[in-house]
């Protein structure tokens, strides 16, 4: 076994890490459960969400199995649930989470059933009578509960799961230009764009086979899916703006250029949500490597009402 560390955010994570795993957590955030699920389901991997409830000697164990009429993890949120996940900013620091107060015998318990239930998905023993299924461990009366979750109607989440193919031609070593020239070069030779349509057929597209192109003249963006791209930081110690493209969270603290005090960090107003040619061309000639981009990130390509999603490669 491997095991890789990582700390920070679940979203800084690559989206390309999460395909086809077995995703299994046992998280206190309701933000982060709902992050873990939300990733998960874009790869099309199956996610067990396991939890306790201290005051009712519960241990529990959800399986989640990505489908367009499956239930999600988000299906089970209601208003109360998204107003007490609040609004994340950039400038803001991490939100204090509470303790369970659970015992080590009640987690113990459903990491042990969540174990149990991880073995079965990598034994290739599942069907799709498993998605939703929900093992309750009522531990004070030494009984099992087995439920299942629906999909909700009104469910916020949009229950696609991605088609994610490779970046050909695309490195860490290349700039923001050559990546908007790369997925500009897809559009331009009329390559096929097989991914969702964003509802109605895209103005000017045409059919050919099963697959819709795009024209040569629509317009590219490029998208990192649950990231913020800021186009500046601020340092909050002398004020000062610094022009510097950056994924926000990534990279580690910056020192200003200025007074070498302040702790670069990025402000709401220069926070984007993709990127264009028309980015300052000091900017777009940064490696993507150097603003925060790694291997395994999911770039998505935008043009017209068409969308495509592309994994920037491991190796070269």
């Amino acid at each position: 076994m491997q095991v890789e560390a990582f700390v920070g955010e679940l979203e800084w994570l690559p989206l390309g890490r999460w395909r086809g795993a077995l995703v299994a957590g046992c998280l206190d955030s309701l933000h982060a459960r709902q992050a873990l699920g939300e990733c998960s389901w874009r790869g099309g991997s199956p996610f067990l969400d396991a939890g306790v409830n201290p005051d009712s000697a519960l241990a529990r164990v959800t399986c989640y199995l990505p489908g367009p009429d499956r239930p999600c993890f988000a299906c089970g949120l209601d208003d109360k649930d998204y107003e007490a996940l609040g609004a994340v900013h950039p400038c803001a620091g991490p939100v204090p989470v509470p303790a369970t107060t659970g015992s080590f015998a009640l987690g113990g318990l459903a990491a042990a059933w969540l174990a149990l239930e991880s073995e079965r998905l990598l034994r290739g023993r599942w069907d799709p009578s498993l998605a939703g299924r929900e093992v309750l461990l009522e531990t004070r009366n030494g009984r099992l509960l087995v439920s299942r979750r629906r999909r909700n109607p009104a469910c916020r989440f949009d229950h696609q799961s991605w088609t994610i193919t490779p970046f050909a031609g695309l490195t860490l070593g290349n700039s923001l230009a050559d990546a908007l020239r790369l997925a500009g070069d897809l559009v331009g030779s009329h390559r096929p764009f097989p991914e969702r349509l964003n509802g109605k057929d895209p103005g000017g597209a045409r059919l050919v086979g099963k697959a819709r192109l795009m024209p040569r003249s629509a317009e590219v963006t490029l998208r990192l899916p649950g990231q913020r791209l800021a186009k500046a930081l601020h340092c909050p110690a002398c004020g000062a703006m610094v022009e510097r493209f950056q994924v926000v969270g990534r990279g580690g603290p910056r020192s200003c250029p200025r007074c070498g005090a302040g702790a670069l960090e990025a402000v709401g107003f220069k926070v984007v949500d993709c990127v264009d040619r028309h980015l300052p061309a000091a900017l777009l000639r940064q490696p993507l490597r150097r603003v925060g981009f790694r291997a395994g990130d999911v770039l998505a390509v935008e043009s017209g009402r068409c969308t495509r999603y592309l994994q920037i490669p491991e190796t070269p």
